[in-house]
């Protein structure tokens, strides 16, 4: 599949659409959704060269499945390659039972771990989310409580209680000549 667009597109609205809709309608074949929103090229890209080269093992492997069924010599000498290998496992029974339980141990704890790392990995994440989530909820309490506020309001909120106070004396002037009792205080 190989789609051309020119840089100037067509003033022709029907060729437009018909393109537009020709285009979606390959990429949909491919297995690209257009609707998806959050679909890159580069993501498209990456999709269209996974595809193209599963096709080509897969025909890489149909053409060597081919050429051993019909060649009758690499044939034989694969058949052959079986028949001694199963000879040699079926002489001592034992073995084969060693060599089958431990390649499904290793399967076995290799999908172990796999899972463990996996729930391990979910587990941090929930638990980081439920930090969050925590911290969020003891930040909107101190705001409500009006323990927290922000910097700048809180500004604000004290340059107004300031400008908004009477002027008045912040000491008691002091008179030699009169008594305190008839001085009068602010």
């Amino acid at each position: 599949m190989r789609l051309w667009i020119n840089e100037e597109s067509t003033p022709q609205e029907h060729l437009r659409h018909s393109f537009e809709q020709e285009a979606k309608e390959a990429l949909r074949e491919q297995g690209i959704d257009v609707r998806d929103k959050s679909l890159t090229i580069e993501n498209a890209r990456d999709h269209l060269a996974g595809k193209l080269a599963t096709e080509r093992v897969s025909e890489e492997h149909s053409e060597r499945m081919e050429q051993l069924m019909t060649d009758t010599k690499l044939r034989d000498k694969y058949y052959g390659q079986i028949k001694h290998e199963v000879a040699k496992i079926g002489k001592d029974s034992k073995v084969f039972y060693n060599t089958v339980n431990k390649y499904i141990n290793d399967v076995f704890v290799e999908a172990y771990l796999e899972k463990l790392n996996k729930m391990f990995s979910k587990s941090q994440e929930a638990n980081n989310l439920e930090k969050r989530r925590m911290l969020i909820r003891f930040k909107k309490f101190l705001f409500k409580s009006r323990i927290l506020t922000y910097w700048a309001k809180e500004n604000e909120q004290e340059e107004k209680l300031l400008k908004n106070m009477p002027f008045k004396q912040i000491h008691l002037t002091e008179k030699w000549d009169e008594t305190y009792q008839d001085m009068s205080h602010p």
